[in-house]
C-alpha cells in the first residue's frame, strides 16, 4: 500500500472566518474540538472505544485570507524577471550598430517604456507584499483548515462522526439528539469534514483569492448559464413555431376505385 499525507488528514469546511473571543488561539481551539470528539463514542457504535489523546491530533494547518497577498508574492518573482528581460533588450538595442539612427532611437524608447512599466509593476507588488508581511498572521481571517492525525484510525473516526452531517440535518438532529448535534458544531457553527486532497493538488494562491472577486465571478458565471439557457429555450420555441406554421405540400396520387359487379 502506498501511504500519502491524505491518509492521515482531513479538510474542514464551513469554519467561521474569525473568532470573536480567541482568534489568536484558532489552531488550539480546532485541536481541542477534534480531541474532544475523539473521546466521544460514535453514534450507534457503542462497542468502539474512544481514541487516546496521545494518538489523536498531530498538527492543524490554517489557510488565511491575505487579501491577495499570496498571489502578489508569487507574481513578484515573474515581475522581477520581466524587468531583467526588458533591461537586457534595452542594452542590446543601445549596443546595436547595424540599425539606422532613427530606427534605433525608436527601439530604445520602446524598451525604456517597457522597463519603466515593469519596474512600476514590481513596486506595486512589493508594496502589497510588505503590507502583508507587516500584519500579524494570527489576526488574519481563516479560509480553510487541514487537520493531520497521528493515526489513520483517528482520521476515520472523525469522518465517521461527520458522516452525512451536511445532509438531513433536521432528521439527524431528531434521531441523534440536540446535544450531539451541537457537539459537532465548532464555536456554534455547523462544519463539515472530508478527506483532505494530496498536498500537490492544493493551490494556495486560489485560497487567497479576494472574497469579493470570488463572489463576483460566481454571480457572473451563474448569470451566463441562465442567459445561455434562455437563449436555447428561445431558439427551440422559435424553430418550433416555424415548423408548425409551415404547411405540408400536397402530394398528387392516382386513386383506383374497384367496384364489385
Amino acid at each position: 500500500k502506498v501511504i500519502s499525507p491524505s491518509d492521515f488528514a482531513i479538510e474542514v469546511v464551513g469554519l467561521p472566518r474569525t473568532l470573536e473571543s480567541a482568534h489568536k488561539d484558532y489552531k488550539e481551539r480546532v485541536q481541542e474540538h477534534f480531541e474532544k470528539l475523539l473521546q466521544t463514542p460514535l453514534h450507534g457504535h457503542a462497542d468502539l472505544t474512544p481514541t487516546k489523546v496521545k494518538d489523536s491530533v498531530c498538527k492543524v494547518t490554517l489557510a488565511r485570507d491575505w487579501g491577495g497577498g499570496v498571489q502578489a508574492f508569487s507574481k513578484l518573482g515573474d515581475a522581477r524577471l520581466a524587468v531583467r528581460e526588458a533591461k537586457g533588450h534595452l542594452r542590446q538595442a543601445k549596443a546595436n550598430t547595424t540599425l539606422k539612427e532613427a530606427k534605433k532611437e525608436k527601439k530604445i524608447k520602446k524598451f525604456e517604456k517597457a522597463v519603466e512599466k515593469a519596474e512600476e509593476n514590481v513596486k506595486k507588488l512589493e508594496e502589497k507584499v510588505n503590507k502583508m508581511s507587516a500584519e500579524e498572521e494570527t489576526l488574519r481571517p481563516v479560509v480553510a483548515c487541514y487537520v493531520i492525525f497521528n493515526k489513520e484510525s483517528a482520521k476515520h473516526r472523525i469522518l465517521e462522526h461527520y458522516k452525512h452531517s451536511h445532509r438531513y440535518r433536521l432528521i439527524r438532529r431528531l434521531v441523534e439528539g440536540k446535544a450531539r448535534h451541537e457537539m459537532l458544531k465548532f464555536e456554534g457553527k455547523t462544519i463539515e469534514c472530508q478527506e483532505a486532497p494530496e498536498p500537490s493538488n492544493l493551490v494556495w494562491e486560489n485560497m487567497d483569492y479576494p472574497r469579493l472577486k470570488r463572489t463576483a465571478v460566481q454571480i457572473f458565471a451563474r448569470c451566463a448559464c441562465i442567459l445561455a439557457l434562455l437563449i436555447c429555450l428561445f431558439a427551440l420555441a422559435f424553430f418550433g413555431s416555424m415548423d408548425q406554421g409551415r404547411e405540408s405540400p400536397a402530394v398528387e396520387a392516382e386513386v383506383w376505385i374497384v367496384a364489385n359487379p
